[in-house]
């Protein structure tokens, strides 16, 4: 029977970590330890707690250096944890390292992932023979990924002519020779132009997510790739998180002002510096378009609402023609958040400083 955990509606947990920390001492200098001052520390991630469901595409969102491979090392037991815990399918990554490797495998962009002057071919069935595959059994699953991920007419071709994208496609490809159960992609677009990227992450979907059923952590700092590819994601700042849920709420649930769209007439100067006087608003622009006057207001929401500026409006003989929310995009709510001081690191939706 298996030791994996489960919900009360018996939903599997491919990863669970309980306030992960990987913390690295630095090497006291000469002076430091004239001095007798201790050696200095760094967490490369601290107190990462969050659970990723069986078969979900899970995404780790974060500017360089903020955690996100140390986490991906720790759950692949490339780097032990300084404290904390962590189980791939219920196995602990410290006490079972082991049957650990055995469920995941761990793609990077980095070059040296593959071997430059062997074949296409030659690279998968050199990691097919680490992974225990002999004979036709290794023939048959080349034949498959090339196929997948349309390498075939470049499998006799050495790795180092191919292109990063070509080379990326091959990295993912080796990846899933040993049928893991969970695929880490540590930023795969890396170096590629935003449609290559764009077609490699399709691929991934395609082939990976759907066609071998993997549970997929993908790591990066480009927030539109979590838009296209992940079910929810969590965004890392310094080694903690800031964030954890569902890819569409996450601009919503950080944001600390509203800004509506809106088109009126009989609108003037007037009515402008009575909306801008206005308690809580940040800012209202104003453009003439058609005969009518369009308005964008951005206010904060604990201030103003939307009844107090439809009055407001209403008071001063305002027809108001249209009004929307303006959305946010996740690659705004990306910069937003990393330029922003953070009140306090959350397991769940973490609130920044206004």
């Amino acid at each position: 029977m298996s030791n994996t955990r489960q919900t009360n509606t018996g939903t599997r947990f491919a990863v669970e970590a309980r306030a992960l920390t990987k913390r690295y001492t630095h090497q006291r200098s000469l002076s430091d330890i004239v001095h007798g001052r201790p050696a200095a520390e760094t967490h490369a991630l601290k107190d990462v707690s969050l659970a990723i469901e069986e078969g979900e595409v899970f995404g780790l969102l974060g500017p360089n250096g903020s955690g996100k491979t140390t986490f991906l090392k720790l759950l692949s037991t490339i780097l032990s944890p300084t404290s904390g815990t962590a189980t791939i399918f219920g196995h602990d990554v410290l006490r079972e390292p082991r049957r650990v490797r055995q469920m995941v495998a761990l793609v990077t962009a980095e070059e040296r992932s593959l071997y430059w002057r062997l074949t296409g071919r030659q690279n998968l069935r050199f990691f097919a023979s680490l992974y225990g595959l002999d004979g036709q059994r290794i023939e048959a699953k080349i034949d498959e990924l090339l196929e997948l991920f349309m390498l075939r007419d470049a499998s006799r071709t050495r790795v180092a002519e191919y292109s990063t994208g070509m080379r990326q496609k091959l990295a993912i490809a080796r990846g899933l020779l040993s049928d893991p159960k969970l695929l880490f992609l540590d930023e795969p677009t890396r170096g590629l132009d935003p449609a290559a990227a764009h077609n490699l992450l399709e691929l991934v979907k395609e082939r990976a997510v759907e066609h071998f059923e993997n549970t997929v952590i993908l790591t990066t700092h480009i927030a539109r790739e979590v838009e296209q590819l992940c079910d929810r994601i969590a965004t890392l700042h310094r080694g903690s998180i800031t964030y954890l849920g569902p890819v569409e709420t996450l601009g919503r649930s950080l944001d600390v002002t509203v800004t509506y769209l809106m088109r009126v007439t009989g609108f003037n100067d007037v009515v402008a510096e009575r909306l801008r006087a206005r308690k809580g608003v940040v800012s209202c622009k104003c453009t003439e378009a058609d005969g009518a006057t369009d308005v964008e207001l951005v206010f904060a929401p604990d201030a103003l609402t939307l009844s107090d500026v439809l009055r407001l409006l209403l008071f001063n003989n305002v027809e108001l023609l249209r009004c929307t929310v303006k959305e946010r995009s996740l690659e705004e709510t990306f910069r937003a958040v990393f330029d922003t001081p953070w009140a306090q690191p959350a397991g769940g939706a973490a609130t920044a400083k206004s």
